[in-house]
């Protein structure tokens, strides 16, 4: 009758894995130290202890640690490294939901039907296979995410970010790294500080800031706003219907490509206060000058609107079928 697993780890690596047909969840332990000694180390091993229960529908596997000088942290005594830490190897029904925290450890979620939950301050984090909402905080670590039913949210404070294939939105602020998203189902908001970006499938919306770092998007089918205070943005669009593309840089070039597909077309409007402007488009100009480009493509039922600051701005038409080589 259970339903969430919870597990409170401070030091260690925690597996936790889904098995369809499971009835129980299955607990491996294993407890390991570094002290001065062997008694110092088997010192440091009977601090700590495991408590495993449960409480309403959730099942809970939780290190607890004495109120020792060590609780929660290593330390160094006489240069030499003193730690104590627990390994986790968890396989739950595969109905369940998932909720991990850790101070320092890796930690890995996989072929769970429910939401997968993960906290860590210092270690990589990988879930897979997730059939319900994904929530990641990271402070210092790598993220991979990979098939996800629900919606995503992922905080990374420092570290490299992969995601692929999740079937709702995706929230994605990022602080140091980069970041690789691919297949998103609905929308997108990506908000980085510094660090690069690639963006290769969103079937909604996308929204990105970036106060530092270059971004490449391309398979975008929605709208696209997008703005960079410091780097370059490379897109590629589909302008058809009433999408709006809004691209905007502080110090940095902006290049767009089009896609020509049936029925294409879009008001163009590029403003740059110190850089070039620069295509080749079958573009019905309304005003051209050194620093501002206004007309229309095609039908004209979609906007792209680019302006910066500092950079040079470029607009190319490119084949449908160079768009699907690139892919």
């Amino acid at each position: 009758g259970k339903k969430e697993l919870t597990v409170r780890n401070p030091r260690g690596r925690t597996v936790v894995v889904g098995k369809p047909g499971l009835r129980a969840v299955s607990v491996v332990i294993r407890k390991s130290a570094q002290g001065r000694d062997e008694a110092d180390a088997a010192s440091l091993l009977d601090r700590l202890e495991v408590e495993i229960g449960s409480r309403g529908g959730e099942v809970f596997v939780e290190t607890h640690e004495d109120g020792s000088s060590n609780r929660g942290v290593w330390s160094f005594v006489k240069g030499e490294r003193r730690t104590a830490s627990v390994d986790y190897t968890i396989e739950v029904p595969h109905g369940f939901s998932v909720a991990a925290s850790t101070a320092s450890g890796e930690v890995r979620v996989s072929n769970i039907a429910g939401a997968a939950s993960v906290s860590a301050a210092s270690g990589d984090v990988d879930i897979r296979a997730v059939g319900g909402d994904a929530e990641i905080t990271i402070a210092s670590g790598d993220v991979n995410a990979v098939e996800i039913g629900g919606d995503m949210e992922v905080t990374a404070t420092s570290g490299n970010v992969v995601i692929d294939n999740v079937k709702g939105k995706l929230e994605l602020h990022g602080t140091s790294g980069d970041f690789k998203v691919t297949r998103i189902g609905r929308g997108a908001d990506i908000r980085l500080t510094s660090g690069d970006l690639i963006l290769e499938g969103c079937s909604g919306n996308l929204t990105f800031d970036a106060a530092s770092g270059d971004a490449r998007i391309t398979e975008v089918m929605g709208s696209v706003e997008a703005s960079s205070s410091s780097g370059d943005i490379e897109v590629l669009i589909v302008p058809i219907a009433d999408r709006t593309f809004e691209l905007s840089t502080s110090s940095g070039d902006i290049d767009v490509f089009y896609v020509a597909v049936k029925d294409y077309g879009f008001q163009l409007d590029i403003q740059t206060a110190s850089g070039s402007i620069e295509g080749d488009l079958p573009i019905k100009v309304s005003r051209v000058d050194r620093r501002r480009l206004q007309g229309v493509v095609g039908s004209g039922a979609a906007r792209v609107d680019i302006e910066t600051a500092s950079g040079d701005v470029t607009i190319l038409e490119r084949s449908e079928s160079a768009s699907k080589r690139d892919r």
